[in-house]
């Protein structure tokens, strides 16, 4: 499973759905890293909405990772271009990158 923590989709104060944290997330801590058991790079997105561009083509996360919602204030960062998600700080509700 790509998702490292429990989480739960709900409505977003930002735009339609979130992923949120159902438990504390401390900082630093890996929130998710990609799978590809379950995720893929593709050289044209799978799903525009969900899918996010790198220099290697879209990721498309084939969990409810894809729910995380997108802010010029984030908490949390991604690292390297398929690699992890991490909090930046302790973290508990709404996941935003």
């Amino acid at each position: 499973m790509a998702l490292k923590v429990l989480t739960y989709v709900g409505a977003s104060h930002i735009q339609g759905f979130g992923l949120f944290a159902a438990q504390r997330i401390e900082a630093g801590q890996t929130i998710w890293e990609f799978d590809p058991a379950i995720d893929s790079v593709t050289s044209i997105p799978e799903d525009e909405k969900f899918s996010w561009k790198t220099s290697n083509g879209y990721v498309n996360c084939g969990d409810n990772a894809r729910y995380t919602n997108h802010s010029y204030q984030p908490n949390t960062v991604t690292s390297g271009e398929v690699g992890s998600t991490v909090a930046a700080r302790v973290n508990r509700g709404l996941f935003i990158i």
